[in-house]
């Protein structure tokens, strides 16, 4: 198997894929002020930020840096294959 797709009988690469999909959002708060106005009202708080964010950014790796969002969305924007390098 490529090491690019997920190996789902592997506890250990799951959750290391699930964390580095989150991580890299988690990086975009503390770094660029990220903030999704989905979340609501941003708070001043950094650790209440990735807080708020891990309760809204679920995704499921899929393939490499490429995802699908762990809840079916209205938004077809936000349904389709996300890619964090994608710009």
């Amino acid at each position: 198997m490529s090491n690019d797709f997920v190996n789902w009988y592997s506890t250990k690469n799951v959750k290391s894929r699930l964390y580095w999909a989150f991580e890299g959002i988690a990086f975009d708060i503390r770094n660029n002020a990220f903030w999704h106005a989905d979340w609501g009202k941003k708070p001043e708080s950094l650790a209440e930020q990735i807080h708020i964010a891990e309760l809204f950014y679920k995704l499921i790796p899929i393939y490499s840096h490429r995802f699908l969002p762990a809840s079916p969305c209205d938004n077809e924007t936000y349904s389709t294959i996300y890619s964090p390098n994608m710009q």
